[in-house]
């Protein structure tokens, strides 16, 4: 069945400029074509009643009562949603979505005057969830790093904004860094406007007043603390946005959100993204938003542009030497041709590491920098902006302090020491091979690790076309006889086999 698209639009406030006027808030509705008048004029009766238009082809919910009924009952069933998945793309959905392939499509002039040349075309991530966004549908959204997160929300914060005198946004992020990332994001986004951005984070940060501030970024902790002082006002909150949702479990910030949710409106949208999956990201799924939603699934196509060396070494900082001194990696770049040094990134698992490794690097003459836990603030913002404009080129840094750094060009990630974790593993390697450029990873392999990473990190390399080392052999053996057998039994279960993703509930066959 061929689909159309209705859009209505609803008036706005007035203001001092395009994002303040009255513009038209567009709002998306999906309609077959052997009923787009019946349900245009639906809309346009409920425009007229002051109701919000709602997504009439959604599972063939198209009243109110069966509206309320499906988010009293939680997620869908495989039978009654549409699971869509994108032969090109392999992009999977919930249901039929609109997607979106210039920003001019849904944003207002201003707006892509200001993303300017930086976002041309938008990411494959960006195309599927900003529609639904600007919709004011909940949506979760599961994808790599390095895919163009932070504009899913920020394009549609600020395209729905309106002018009031309480934040109407609110987005939750696990590192100091992160937030500040996200805050000059937005704040150039929103440049010569009356949106005003703050971020909020650490102790030190304890502003008087939050009072005419339309967008928060927040760590969980100090925003709590600022609340409970009553510094801080969010019954205006519109969206409700958890970015790194995995690593804010993983942090132990469950418990600390939900005490943010309680001075959050009941029905304020929703939208949680995360680049990996868990039975603990189930479980907040099902409590954030236990009703009606989008779910949004994009495949790891980033470690596919990464090639991975996995290699046995003797003396880790001789061998990190000879990396950096005689490959084709250049740390010098050159302000005469006006060429950037190339930018690595070295993980550590330790803090006092940091400082070990540094030392030996500036001893043999190559410019580093490091970021760990024990910096002041101000250091590390510091660090971050000399890696970045390459006057550092090599950065040592540790995972938890390195989380959701979005440096651009990082040609090569090295892990000094390997992570226990295959999650871990993608995450710190997901740094480099960003938006479809090529990339390189050498990890410094330890034969400690468990049995389970080892066989993870085996069907990672695997996944994305790169050679297992030899003295992984025996361990891809095992391991190739294990799938065989689980797959001889999945056969014989066939029909009774479900796979858990990311819909929470919503089981997909």
């Amino acid at each position: 069945m061929k689909l159309e698209l209705t859009v209505v639009e609803e008036g706005g406030r007035g203001g001092s400029n395009e994002f303040d006027r009255g513009r038209a808030s567009k709002r998306l509705l999906w309609a077959s074509n052997d009923s787009v008048s019946q349900r245009g004029s639906e809309a346009k009766k409920e425009k007229g009643r002051g109701v919000q238009p709602r997504n009439l082809c959604k599972g063939n919910i198209t009243s109110e009562g069966e509206r309320r009924e499906a988010a009293e009952r939680g997620p869908r069933s495989v039978d009654e949603a549409v699971v869509v998945e994108d032969e090109d793309s392999k992009v999977k959905t919930s249901e039929k979505v609109k997607t979106l392939n210039t920003f001019k499509e849904l944003c207002s002039q201003t707006l892509v005057d200001a993303l300017g040349k930086e976002y041309i075309v938008p990411t494959t991530i960006q195309r599927y969830c900003i529609p639904s966004m600007i919709e004011g549908r909940n949506l979760i959204c599961r994808a790599p790093t390095g895919m163009g997160k932070t504009m899913c929300f920020l394009i549609p914060i600020i395209e729905r904004y309106q002018q009031m005198k309480k934040p109407q946004a609110c987005i939750i992020s696990p590192t100091r860094e992160l937030c500040e990332q996200i805050r000059a994001e937005a704040s150039k986004l929103v440049s010569g406007s009356r949106i005003k951005v703050v971020s909020i984070y650490g102790k030190k940060q304890d502003l008087p007043s939050y009072a005419g501030v339309d967008i928060i970024v927040a760590t969980p902790g100090r925003l709590i603390d600022l609340l409970h002082k009553e510094k801080v006002d969010l019954s205006g909150v519109r969206m409700f946005v958890l970015d790194e949702a995995d690593k804010l479990l993983d942090m132990g910030f469950e418990m600390p959100i939900r005490e943010i949710h309680k001075y959050i409106p009941k029905n304020t949208q929703t939208c949680l993204f995360s680049a990996t999956y868990s039975p603990k990201l189930t479980r907040m799924i099902n409590y954030f938003l236990p009703g009606d939603k989008v779910s949004i699934e994009v495949p790891s196509e980033t470690l596919k542009n990464i090639k991975q060396d996995i290699i046995e070494v003797r003396n880790k900082k001789r061998t990190l030497l000879s990396i950096l001194q005689n490959s084709d990696i250049n740390l010098k770049g050159s302000w005469r041709m006006e060429v950037q040094p190339d930018k690595v990134l070295v993980f550590v698992e330790r803090k006092s590491e940091c400082g070990e490794v540094e030392k030996v690097l500036k001893k043999n003459g190559i410019l580093c920098v490091t970021l760990h836990g024990d910096k002041e603030q101000s250091d590390r913002n510091e660090a971050l902006k000399g890696f970045r404009n390459g006057r550092f080129p090599v950065m040592v840094a540790t995972s938890v302090a390195a989380r959701g750094i979005d440096i651009k060009d990082i040609k090569l990630v090295i892990n000094y020491d390997i992570p226990k974790d295959i999650k871990e593993y993608i995450h710190r390697i997901g740094r480099t091979g960003r938006e479809g450029k090529a990339g390189k990873s050498i990890s410094f392999y330890d034969s400690g690790v468990s049995a389970d990473f080892k066989k993870a990190l085996i069907e990672v390399l695997r996944e994305s076309k790169n050679p297992v080392p030899s003295f992984l052999s025996d361990v891809a053996e095992d391991f190739d006889a294990r799938l065989q057998r689980l797959k001889i039994s999945a056969d014989k279960e066939m029909s009774d086999d479900e796979e858990v993703g990311l819909w929470g509930d919503v089981s997909l066959r």
